[in-house]
């Protein structure tokens, strides 16, 4: 794990942010979950502390969920500890998690009390069966929920991970972690330290606990073949199923095929399984662009099926293409990433995957809000790359699609977005001078020597989300030339006409600075930043 190199500026703690022990096996997972709340600055603690303290009236308690949830996913990736910045955020994902937890309340309750109802069990053992039950899956849900949101429970490797002795494990240490922290908060219940260091910074433990300990289940699971992803992926298909298969009425065979892909065909084998399907939509897709070696093509009347197909047969390139597809393949279930539908290789190899409302280069500026929500999503895509070893390489607004009404807030700014084409240019540019990264939104490291680490992947999701505010890349009126030498001087500037902010403006400079060791850490941190800069509107 990377030195988290944020510090605590005459804090509580007097000292930097720790450097995160190695999070693999239990005990490196709760050394960890216990480091972690020293990476928290003081304003986080005292907040932490006084809603510990206001839980008790309940009002607040939405919002303390929301920042366990956002504990649990940042601590998975290596990310300093969340603040309270975007509390509106943080309260509706902590209703979220009340929801999820009525559900299981409910729902155990109802199983319990069906079976105590057969076999004539005693209300005394009923109760306890719920309990324990309830609190099993508890941890679970924290870690689940946190990761993503509502489809992060359609992926089978959440529900393999609640039967694996990984999490029975996992429930264990929580148990015992929450059990001295009561015993410690009863003897000193009376005095703040007691409140504040058991209330909160417990708590913050044990979501660190299970969700590093949910993260390191799905690293170890990814790539292990289509079946582990087949519950996140079957409802896309049948989606795009019902979508494409009008276009192509027309054809009675493919209409069977279609009706095979809805009754849940698996999507590599089978007769008329969708591989068939998507192999028929690629011979009738519409060209849509060439971007060098790569041809982009659509199905369905309102192209929700989009291919990249390779247009050329150089037998490197091939091979190019295909390692980059296969990473993106292995990923394409996890949170925020583009999902791949099929691949296959004729005439050329192609991948066939979900553009969601289009790009985000086709829809140009967009609110300060929708701005925020977009480079969380891609920045959460670029940690979820960066945690299985795979590096993006080229994020630009062409690559990251947008969904309307993907998340929370006003219906104009409710926007997710995730992010596609994983590894395709820097692999292919590697091999042909046919395709080139694309400069206006590479760092100078990349066209030189220097190391490609988090910090290229918060200059490309700067100058994405310069894109998604302003409309236009970051150094437009640049040569190209001059962009591409890692030698290079330019700074950044607010285009013509727009009224930005002092912080804005900082947030960008930063993160846009020619020597990588003054740009923020992660793209996590970009984002917070850049969050708590933007304006509410324009």
């Amino acid at each position: 794990m990377g030195t988290d190199e944020t510090t605590d500026e005459g804090g509580l703690f007097g000292r930097p942010a720790t450097e995160l022990p190695d999070g693999s096996g239990v005990v490196g997972a709760v050394r960890r979950a216990a480091a972690y709340p020293r990476t928290m600055d003081s304003e986080t603690v005292v907040k932490g502390g006084l809603l510990v303290l206001g839980s008790l009236l309940y009002l607040p308690l939405p919002l303390l969920f929301g920042y366990f949830l956002d504990v649990g996913r940042t601590v998975g990736s290596g990310e300093p500890a969340p603040d309270f910045g975007d509390w509106q955020r943080l309260y509706l994902r902590g209703l979220g998690l009340v929801v999820v937890q009525t559900c299981l309340f409910i729902g155990i309750l109802i199983l319990v009390a069906f079976v105590a109802a057969i076999g004539g069990v005693s209300d005394g053992a009923t109760a306890g069966a719920w309990l324990v039950g309830w609190g099993y899956a508890t941890p679970w849900s924290v870690a689940v929920y946190g990761r993503g949101s509502w489809r992060a429970f359609l992926d089978r490797r959440a529900w393999r991970w609640l039967v694996s002795p990984q999490y029975l494990v996992t429930t264990l240490v929580a148990g015992v972690a929450l059990t001295v922290g009561y015993v410690v908060f009863a003897l000193s219940v009376i005095t703040i330290v007691g409140w504040l260091f058991v209330g909160f910074l417990v708590l913050a433990m044990v979501a660190g606990l299970v969700g590093q300990r949910y993260h390191d289940y799905v690293a170890e699971h990814a790539g292990a073949g289509s079946d582990s992803e087949a519950a996140t992926v079957s409802g896309a298909v049948v989606s795009v199923a019902e979508t494409v298969g009008d276009a192509l009425s027309s054809d009675s065979t493919a209409a069977t095929e279609t009706n095979a892909a809805e009754t849940g065909t698996d999507r590599a084998g089978g007769e008329s399984g969708t591989e068939t399907d998507y192999t028929r939509f690629r011979e009738r897709a519409r060209h849509v662009e060439t971007e060098g070696a790569i041809e982009r093509l659509e199905a369905g009347d309102d192209g929700r099926v989009q291919f990249a197909s390779l247009a050329t047969e150089d037998e490197a390139a091939v091979a190019a293409f295909e390692r980059a597809v296969g990473r993106w393949e292995g990923i394409s279930g996890s949170e925020n990433v583009t999902t791949v539908y099929d691949t296959g290789e004729a005439p050329t190899p192609w991948v066939a995957y979900d553009p969601l409302d289009g790009s985000l280069r086709a829809m140009g500026a967009l609110s300060p809000a929708a701005v925020a929500a977009v480079t969380g999503a891609v920045a959460e895509a670029m940690t979820t790359g960066r945690r299985y070893n795979i590096a993006h390489g080229a994020v630009r607004p062409a690559c990251v699609f947008v969904e309307r009404e993907g998340g929370a807030g006003p219906a104009a700014d409710r926007l997710d977005a995730t992010v596609g084409d994983w590894e395709l240019q820097r692999e292919l540019s590697a091999v042909t001078d046919a395709v080139t990264l694309p400069t206006r939104y590479c760092a100078p490291e990349q066209f030189g020597d220097g190391p490609t680490d988090d910090r290229v992947d918060v200059y490309q999701l700067a100058a994405t989300a310069h894109y998604a505010l302003f409309g236009q890349p970051p150094f437009r009126d640049t040569e190209a030339a001059v962009l591409e030498d890692p030698e290079r001087s330019v700074t950044w500037q607010a285009p013509d006409g727009w009224r930005v902010t002092d912080e804005t403006v900082a947030v960008f400079e930063r993160a846009l600075a020619t020597d990588p060791a003054d740009r923020h850490d992660s793209p996590g941190e970009f984002h917070r930043a850049l969050r708590r800069a933007l304006p509410e509107e324009r």
